[in-house]
């Protein structure tokens, strides 16, 4: 996949949304959940902590080097305020580089990004940072980062903090409004009602993220679920309930 205006668009808005720590922040801290679901708060800290570990050890050398030497707390101790304007910076000196090399030119307004009045914040978050998005991004970048063009393009940890930023906003939304798929939110509605263990114990980001965009972009006719922890295998083969696996259930869409 080429890079293209769109691409680095979505690198200059990715960044003005971290800058406005403010804003991000309260996003971040949000713990909405409309299925029922004892103990919701234990998912949205998984989902924070995953998200904070990729975006803290992205942090550049010279910041985590000046870390080390001044404390012996993880980077996973560092303020997020702190890390979200360092990372913004790291994203918006790569736009401008990729600008810089293949003449894109953008206004003032169009790196900027706003909510419009009125809007719903997650719709509009989910539509630049979601899953989706990202993941184009991402696989544009990865371009970039192979030969000949590595030696001028390190987008190694950037992609890692906007995957992982992907995936940390569908998931918030997805518990916030649902998906547009009404099987898969009453799969959903039937596993939040073992509780936010459930979801923390496992992996979140397979039930929350990947398997609704997988439901959007292709054809899937069920999902084996296990019972004790998130884990999830979308079935993209055929109509035919796959053999029983011990500890999953099988959920047809």
């Amino acid at each position: 996949m080429n890079i293209t205006e769109n691409h680095v668009k979505s690198l200059y808005q990715v960044a003005d949304f971290f800058m406005q720590a403010g804003r991000f922040t309260r996003f971040y801290n949000s713990n909405v959940c409309q299925f029922h679901m004892e103990g919701s708060e234990k998912v949205f800290t998984k989902l924070r902590k995953d998200f904070n570990y990729q975006l803290c050890y992205s942090l550049p050398g010279e910041f985590t080097c000046g870390w080390y030497c001044s404390t012996d707390k993880p980077l996973t101790n560092v303020p997020l305020t702190t890390a979200i304007v360092i990372t913004s910076k790291e994203i918006t000196k790569l736009a401008d580089k990729i600008s810089l090399e293949f003449g894109f030119q953008f206004t003032k307004k169009e790196k900027r990004f706003f909510i419009p009045r009125g809007a719903s914040v997650i719709e509009e978050v989910e539509t630049l940072c979601g899953l989706s998005n990202m993941q184009n991004v991402v696989y544009a970048l990865a371009q970039l980062d192979t030969p000949p063009s590595y030696s001028s393009f390190r987008c190694f940890d950037v992609r890692n903090v906007l995957s992982s930023l992907g995936t940390l906003v569908t998931s918030y939304k997805t518990l916030a409004i649902g998906t547009k798929h009404e099987g898969y939110n009453s799969v959903l509605s039937t596993l939040c009602a073992k509780g936010g263990d459930y979801f923390a114990k496992g992996y979140p980001h397979d039930l929350l993220a990947h398997d609704p965009i997988d439901i959007i972009t292709r054809k899937v006719f069920g999902l084996m679920v296990n019972n004790d922890y998130a884990a999830s295998h979308a079935n993209v083969r055929d109509n035919n309930i796959p053999t029983a696996q011990r500890g999953f259930t099988y959920f047809k869409l």
